[in-house]
């Protein structure tokens, strides 16, 4: 049995233990939610600064009581990022038909504003895009970066489960990019994927977590590795016609995760605010084991997230419900 059908088994034999588990964990899901996720984040090796938001309004699809059926939705929402580098905004679809797997589509509007050396576009794929070249080619005239617009689609999956304190998370994406290149260039690179991007082409990117999830007062630890790859598919249009076949330009990054819960509610306009720290060592990159940067030097990123639910009912509106069961509770047993 392959590396990969191995990790896959793994998946299946996780969502197979958590189905079989007795006791309810999860929260029933709402039969309509205005669900918002916001992430800001910072990263070395490559350099980057964002702020991400998404949201978007889900239907349930059906109830059930068990844990594997319970979360599950279809949904249609926006999708918004901006950096000081450049800025994209688009519209998504989501289904969620069980509680360990969700499914999206979402497609983006993307524009570069010139500024910190990118856009960066190369008439090949074997172009060197390493930090360096991209550096240098700001004070070459015919090579600078410049601004430019372009769309972005992106096809998703995310499969997690929990077993215990073991939780297991496998997130895929499929991305096409179509970009209005300078007269000549094929290819771009991408500083949020940190990949040669072939344009009106295809990557696939790939994030492995194994987590330990810890409570600690009211905050909750996850902490373990995560493993990430990302693969470029090129063909003859994203080469030069002298060129029989493209470098590989795959990338293998490897290292700890770890994020700190600070709050958890059932369903909150407010929700799980967020502190994420992730440092992985690349085991496979044209520029990051040594030919440009040194191998020792770590992808280091650090985020704040936080999610909620514009249609959840205020914490005051919650604590008075709250009460009001208990008071009526209360005055059934005096009753009796």
């Amino acid at each position: 049995m392959g590396g990969k059908t191995r990790a896959f088994a793994l998946f299946f034999v996780l969502g197979f233990a958590s189905q079989a588990q007795a006791q309810a964990q999860l929260p029933p899901q709402p039969a309509v939610s205005i669900y918002y996720q916001n992430l800001t984040g910072a990263r070395i090796n490559p350099l980057g600064l964002v702020n991400y938001f998404r949201a978007s309004a889900r239907f349930r699809l059906f109830e059930s009581n068990s844990d594997i059926l319970k979360l599950n939705y279809v949904g249609i929402g926006v999708v918004a990022a901006t950096s000081p580098a450049w800025g994209r905004a688009g519209f998504l679809v989501e289904v969620q038909p069980l509680s360990i797997l969700q499914l999206y589509a979402q497609y983006e509007m993307f524009g570069y504003y010139g500024t910190f050396n990118l856009f960066a576009s190369f008439p090949t794929a074997s172009a060197d895009y390493s930090d360096s070249e991209i550096q240098s080619r700001a004070n070459d005239p015919g090579t600078e970066n410049y601004t430019t617009l372009g769309s972005m689609l992106t096809l998703g999956a995310t499969l997690q489960m929990k077993v215990g304190p073991l939780a297991v998370r496998n997130i895929f994406r499929a991305i096409r990019s179509d970009f209005d290149l300078r007269n000549g260039d094929r290819v771009f690179y991408d500083q949020i994927y940190d990949m040669l991007m072939p344009d009106s082409g295809w990557i696939v990117l790939n994030d492995v977590d194994v987590l330990g999830l810890f409570d600690i007062s009211s905050r909750t630890l996850a902490a373990g590795i995560r493993w990430s790859y990302a693969q470029a598919f090129y063909n003859d249009d994203h080469r030069l016609p002298t060129e029989e076949d493209s470098p590989n330009n795959r990338i293998h990054r490897v290292g700890p995760l770890l994020a700190l819960t600070l709050r958890t509610d059932a369903r909150a306009r407010f929700n799980k605010p967020t502190l994420i720290l992730l440092a992985q060592w690349h085991i496979r990159h044209r520029w990051r084991t040594g030919e440009d940067v040194s191998q020792a030097l770590p992808y280091v990123g650090i985020a704040f997230r936080f999610e909620g639910d514009f249609l959840a009912p205020s914490r005051e509106a919650q604590a008075a419900e709250e009460a009001a069961a208990e008071e009526a509770a209360a005055e059934e047993v005096a009753g009796e």
